[in-house]
């Protein structure tokens, strides 16, 4: 008897995520991802650190977030989709009425520094 043993592994999380403009209810953020695939997104936004329970869904690499409060601090997490699959998380915290324009460098999905997007 001869087995097949077939390893799926996820999609790539995105590469990098800025904030590329915010005023003190909305936000827009854009992202870049290196995949050759064609993904979708998924993001969610944790007001107070409490998950709001439905995605927003996006095959674009940019997402404007509107009706937020003001100096309220906002987790953003995007989750790269392809086919049935998830990535690992890629997050960052997002204040409107106090952040300026700036970037997450990530790899692996991991926050790694802060940098002013240029």
């Amino acid at each position: 008897m001869i087995y097949v043993l077939i390893i799926l592994t996820g999609p790539s999380p995105i590469d990098e995520i800025w904030i590329d403009a915010i005023s003190n209810s909305s936000v827009t953020l854009e992202w870049t991802h290196r995949s050759p695939e064609d993904h979708s997104y998924e993001i969610y936004i944790t007001p107070n650190y409490q998950r709001i329970a439905l995605p927003i869904r996006t095959a674009m690499n940019k997402v404007a977030l509107n009706g937020l409060i003001p100096k309220n601090t906002y987790i953003v997490t995007v989750i790269s989709v392809y086919e049935h699959a998830l990535s690992d998380p890629v997050e960052m915290t997002v204040t409107p009425g106090v952040d300026e324009p700036k970037s997450v460098a990530t790899s692996d999905g991991k926050t790694n520094s802060w940098t002013q997007k240029m």
